[in-house]
């Protein structure tokens, strides 16, 4: 018996039950979270296999981690990433390239509104006012409207920005003569009232259907160009639209109702710039503020620069893909090609600049606050004294304590005056001064 026991010791030191029987596995370590425990699997072949660090095996040091706490009992959510150089933390719409272009934009749709629409609108309603008053004739109103209007067209365009005045070409907004307006106007006499076709027995006005004579046509147009009719229509608002100004003071209703909305969106637009170059110098390192202010500049100078030549770009992709009149085709090729121009001239502009300008170009410039912390320090003279005593609170303490250290003469407690020979327990006499002018000499 005593040999077996012998034997089976011996073939356990000799590692014989190794061979058939897997030794128990160890329990997982317990570690306070976020702290470095060696686990027994932690040699790279199955690393952190068991709860809770399970994938958390930290191969430079060894060792597996335990999850940081959540707060939730979840898994540890992945720690947030710093934004790289160059980016930012703001949402997309928030960047200083737009600044440039946004007040361009805000410039030329007031210029079309203040300088061409709304004064052509003007005039042509006191050319109507002064035909129906029988002030002017229907002749002399409808030449002062059309060339008015025309006047005020080439002197805005002429202040308008090359992207803009491409634009306003492209669209065919043309200073009209008065043969033109009034050939329109005559046709289109004839194409709404039928009693006018009958007149020049006309069987119909547009071409391609049965019957239309386009030599007839051109007479009647030629017959009605001078007559006050097509004046009327001409000078005066159209009864079925109202709400609409005279024909001679109508500008392209696109084009303007597109500039009412760019006056009003591109300030805006113009602002959240302003906020986003501000917000990315105060929140730079310290010591690279001014760097990022450079940055900033050259990102809205960038901006600018490519809504330039994007304006000019869209304008001649316009000219081929749009027709004659097509404001809302211009204006939607010309809206994205300066935006895409805009982002892509600001985002070169910057990563040049990235690029060239070392960081600590302007680390010995002082920051602001620097320069507020130094300012009090700098002044001399009684400020400092002042400051170095506890500043003006300090010197009214100081003040009040001292007076109220001065001893005061007694008084009586009735109306008659005190008079200190008289007073069978008089106190103390004041008066006269001391070595130190504040003091008072009491007896």
């Amino acid at each position: 018996m005593g040999d077996h026991d012998g034997g089976m010791d011996a073939s356990v030191s000799a590692g014989g039950m190794d061979a058939s029987v897997p030794p128990p596995s160890p329990p997982p370590p317990v570690a306070a979270p976020g702290a470095p425990v060696v686990h027994a699997n932690a040699n790279g072949t199955q690393p952190c296999a068991a709860a809770p660090f399970t994938g958390m095996y930290d191969e430079a040091a060894g060792v597996c981690r335990s999850p940081a706490p959540t707060g939730g009992g979840g898994a540890a959510a992945p720690a947030a990433e710093a934004p790289a150089n160059g980016e930012r933390s703001l949402p997309p719409g928030f960047n200083s390239r737009t600044i440039g272009p946004a007040l361009i934009g805000a410039r030329d749709a007031n210029l079309r509104i203040e300088r061409y629409a709304e004064p052509a609108r003007r005039m042509a309603e006191r050319i109507a006012a002064d035909y129906e008053a029988g002030r002017i004739g229907h002749l002399d109103a409808r030449n002062q409207a059309v060339t008015g209007r025309t006047e005020l067209l080439h002197q805005t365009r002429a202040q308008l920005s090359p992207g803009a005045r491409r634009m306003s070409q492209v669209i065919r907004e043309e200073g009209h003569t008065v043969e033109d307006m009034a050939s329109r106007y005559a046709l289109r006499l004839l194409e709404n009232d039928a009693a006018v076709r009958q007149r020049f027995r006309l069987p119909t006005v547009t071409p391609g259907e049965p019957g239309y004579n386009a030599n007839a046509v051109q007479r009647a147009v030629a017959q009605l160009r001078d007559t006050e009719e097509v004046s009327r229509m001409i000078v005066l608002r159209d009864p079925a639209r109202p709400h609409l100004p005279p024909a001679a003071g109508r500008t392209n209703p696109v084009a303007t109702g597109g500039a009412r909305v760019i006056r009003v969106v591109a300030p805006i637009a113009a602002a959240t710039g302003a906020i986003a170059a501000g917000y990315e110098v105060l929140n730079a390192e310290r010591g690279e503020r001014a760097w990022t202010a450079g940055r900033e500049l050259v990102n809205i100078g960038g901006g600018t620069l490519g809504s330039m030549g994007g304006a000019l770009v869209a304008g001649y992709v316009a000219s081929l893909a749009c027709g004659p009149g097509a404001a809302a085709c211009a204006l939607l090729i010309t809206l994205t090609i300066g935006i895409a121009s805009t982002y892509a001239g600001g985002r070169a502009a910057s990563a040049a600049y990235e690029a060239t300008v070392p960081r600590d170009t302007f680390s010995a410039l002082p920051d602001a606050e620097d320069v507020v912390q130094a300012a009090p320090a700098a002044a001399g003279g009684p400020l400092n004294a002042t400051a170095a005593a506890g500043g003006l609170r300090g010197a009214m303490h100081r003040d009040q304590a001292e007076f109220q250290r001065r001893p005061t003469a007694p008084r009586s407690s009735g109306g008659a005056a005190y008079i200190p020979s008289r007073d069978p327990n008089p106190g103390p006499t004041c008066g006269g001064l001391g070595e130190a002018p504040e003091e008072l000499v009491c007896r």
